[in-house]
């Protein structure tokens, strides 16, 4: 090994700059990788994260203002077993369905309990003072020195009573923050919140209507809050309780940052896939401009295996060197993640260090280069014959057929340089290209096909559950019966229905929630995937995901509890449908559907009903759904400002995902990019390995401008093939993903293909192709046929 050894350190001091340009190559590809792959891991991470060091409530429960509900005190509350910690929240009736004001009066929430992560600013100190959610900041475009106007609800001296009209109050925004509870999904809970200082309190006791609730932390353990959730259904007797678990919004949120960060695994497992034919193809070129010494070296009395070793200790020399650079690379990347919300979870923002990832990437770094490397160097340590060099400089068949067609020579020597992979001397990595190319291609088709399919999803309710056009529900929990006969007078209107949306049940151990509706005219059922609708009082229809996870199907009876009611009931399945996400607690392909008869039997197997707080309208034909949600508005006024009225819920799944949802365009665009670099790296390879066929074309008569025709004619040729592989294999790909992603979630797939942006690729591909080409089409009109001939 002496010899191989001598002749690897002789080459490092002689070709050192080749190499290190080819090291930095490699290390910023691995950096980049080792980056995607340790932020996926982080931004998966980060809400757990975040909610342990925040101290994350478990539960808040409430002082119902609805007698039919049992009211806990607090003290009760904190003398039970599973109690860590309490803390009292203060809130305000408003009039804006966005928007909750909040206080903590003591000061416990926020330190001891659901500690504030402050983005921006500070904690508001005065009276007049605020500080926002990030959700409500973004929504309403809030920044620390704005005003927050809001009307709350004056506060009425007898329970009969009309309270007065909403008095306006402006308070300044000083501070901007994150808190458990407070991010995406937010569809029916009141976690849209500004919070608002001790001082306002005080300044404003007994003015405004309020709503009180306690905090509560659990001691650890993975049974405390199922067994806290039955110590509250014994306090409260025979009547239901009022208790909202933040779990079930903290799933919904991590299931959404799962998927971000999935986007992000997706991220890595292509650019190493990209890096590796780009490596690929500079360890080719690499090794070929390292054999012009082999036959001096064979005539030494080195053997071929000897040859291969150099270039092996080549790559390892450069793949060690790379490795650090590439953990270098990635540490320096790390601020940049998470993404998404996740970013704003993170609880220790700014450089991370991953060591799992680190190391593994630090290894597959020099793994990939001794890969690369391999057959490069095996095939430059071959003996070079006088037939290799002849057939190298012979004419190939498709030379030949387009010599003797019509075509202008320019065209044809462009498209011989581009398909021909040349041999011996004059051997360009032109399948590797091709491939690298198509991958690009296929990545930017394939997303399109993946993000048009997303929009077509978002734009169309029905594909996600939703069979209304506008919902008016009761912030107060007042019936909507008298609200529906107004809302059936309006022209817009053609099909109704009222009852319950968001009924929280407990199916076995699994938390759902059901859509309850009655439809005074038209229908508003679910879409029935298998089986059929619930009709009886002991029937239900649940989502593809929920049925899975209680380990049912269809025709098997399940125990089903409303949350808060002692006991259960056991119901038949008779169907699994598509429901809309109705809470914070659903998503797609969760939920169920029942009967108002059902329903009633479990929220109040003994007392009066609850009110039915939900309308639901689909307007008539050709009607502008956005216009006749404000006329809506305008026939629900008079009924008090408890009653608002909503577009379609829109799924949470789905929607948190869309804050990252131009990653997969992102992500093409950088793998088109790469492609575009490797386009160029043959480009350049070729002119100067086939410097001596262009030297004898130019002395032949080519003009500068013919050789620049023919290496645009050699990119073009080029991009016409991967785009023939890659267009109809990304657009498969982008069809194949959406249907995964789709039945993932538990509705019917439905791919959209963006057939004018797929067919706008086509020209774009062409003109990127010609755009790289300039440069060495620059180079190989400028190209002197004698010095090229004479090196020769």
């Amino acid at each position: 090994m002496t010899p191989v050894l001598v002749r690897v350190r002789a080459d490092l001091r002689a070709r050192w700059r080749a190499w290190l340009g080819l090291t930095l190559i490699m290390g910023i590809a691995g950096g980049a990788v080792i980056a995607a792959a340790a932020g996926a891991r982080r931004t998966d991470s980060a809400y757990t994260r975040f909610l342990r060091t925040a101290r994350a409530p478990d539960a808040l429960v409430f002082e119902p203002s609805d007698p039919s509900f049992a009211p806990i005190p607090p003290d009760k509350l904190a003398a039970l077993a599973q109690v860590e910690a309490t803390a009292p929240l203060l809130g305000y009736t408003i009039t804006e369905p966005d928007l909750n004001l909040v206080a903590a009066p003591d000061g416990r929430f926020g330190t001891v309990i659901g500690r504030h992560k402050l983005l921006s600013g500070r904690a508001p100190v005065r009276a007049d003072e605020a500080m926002v959610s990030f959700v409500v900041a973004e929504a309403r475009h809030l920044h620390v020195g704005g005003t927050l106007t809001t009307h709350v609800i004056p506060r009425v001296a007898d329970a009969g009573a009309e309270p007065g009209p909403p008095l306006p109050v402006h308070l300044r925004v000083v501070g901007i923050e994150a808190t458990p509870g407070e991010f995406p999904p937010q569809t029916q809970t009141g976690f849209k919140l500004a919070w608002l200082s001790p001082a306002f309190v005080r300044e404003n006791l007994g003015r405004f209507a309020e709503v009180r609730a306690t905090a509560v932390r659990l001691k650890p353990g993975a049974g405390m809050l199922t067994s806290f959730l039955h110590e509250t259904d014994q306090l409260g007797g025979d009547r239901p309780t009022s208790v909202y678990r933040f779990r079930d919004q903290a799933v919904n949120t991590q299931r959404s940052i799962h998927l971000q960060a999935v986007a992000l695994w997706l991220l890595a497992g292509l650019l190493g896939v990209t890096a590796a034919l780009i490596l690929s193809q500079l360890f080719f070129r690499q090794a070929l401009l390292e054999a012009r010494d082999h036959a001096t070296l064979r005539a030494l009395g080195m053997e071929r295996d000897q040859l291969w070793a150099i270039g092996m200790g080549r790559a390892a020399l450069m793949g060690a060197a790379a490795a650090i650079a590439a953990t270098v690379t990635a540490l320096a990347l790390s601020p940049l993640t998470p993404v998404g919300i996740a970013r704003t979870a993170e609880p220790r923002p700014g450089v991370s260090a991953d060591f799992t990832v680190l190391a593994v990437g630090a290894l597959a770094t020099v793994v990939l280069a001794l890969a690369a490397a391999a057959y490069p160097s095996w095939r430059a340590a071959r003996p070079l014959s006088t037939a290799d060099d002849a057939r190298a400089s012979a004419p190939t068949p498709l030379g030949d057929v387009l010599a003797r067609s019509s075509v202008p020579p320019p065209v044809a020597a462009g498209v011989r340089l581009a398909l021909d992979p040349g041999r011996g001397r004059t051997a360009v990595p032109v399948r590797s290209t091709v491939l690298g190319a198509a991958l690009g291609v296929g990545a930017l088709a394939g997303a399109l096909v993946f993000n048009g399919s997303l929009a077509h999803l978002l734009d169309t309710p029905r594909l996600y559950g939703v069979a209304w056009d506008a919902r008016v529900t009761s912030t107060g929990g007042g019936s909507v019966i008298d609200v529906a006969a107004a809302a059936q007078r309006d022209r817009d209107v053609r099909d109704l229905a009222i009852g319950y949306v968001g009924v929280g049940l407990q199916i076995r151990s699994e938390r759902v929630d059901a859509i309850v509706l009655q439809p005074l005219a038209g229908s508003f059922q679910p879409r029935v995937l298998e089986g059929r609708l619930p009709l009886g009082p002991d029937e239900i229809l649940l989502g593809t995901r929920t049925l899975s996870r209680v380990h049912a199907g269809v025709g098997d009876r399940v125990p089903v509890a409303a949350l808060g009611v002692p006991g259960n009931v056991s119901l038949r399945v008779v169907g699994r449908g598509i429901m809309p996400s109705t809470s914070d607690a659903s998503g797609l392909g969760t939920g169920a559907s029942m009967s108002l008869e059902a329903a009633r039997r479990l929220i109040s197997p003994a007392g009066a009903p609850p009110d039915l707080d939900n309308l639901v309208v689909r307007f008539a034909p050709g009607v502008d759904a956005a216009a006749a949600r404000v006329r809506l508005a305008e026939v629900v006024a008079p009924f008090g400002p408890t009653f608002v009225v909503v577009g379609p819920d829109k799924p949470n799944d789905v929607v948190n995902f869309g804050r990252v949802q131009g990653l997969p365009l992102a992500l093409a665009g950088l793998m088109a990019a790469l492609a575009a670099a490797t386009l160029a790296h043959l480009l350049v390879t070729s002119i100067r390995r086939r410097g001596r066929e262009l030297a004898i074309v130019k002395t032949l008569g080519f003009v500068p401008r013919q050789v620049r025709t023919a290496v645009a004619w050699q990119a073009t040729t080029l991009a016409i093939a991967a785009m023939a592989i890659g267009v109809p294999l990304g657009v498969a790909a982008g069809r194949w993903a959406w249907i995964v992603f789709a039945r993932g979630l538990g509705i019917v797939p439905a791919p959209e293909v963006p057939i004018l942006l797929l067919l706008l690729l086509i020209p774009g591909t062409v003109i990127v192709a010609n755009l790289v080409a300039v440069v060495p089409g620059e180079v190989a009109a400028r190209l002197r046929p004698g010095r090229a001939l004479r090196a020769e």
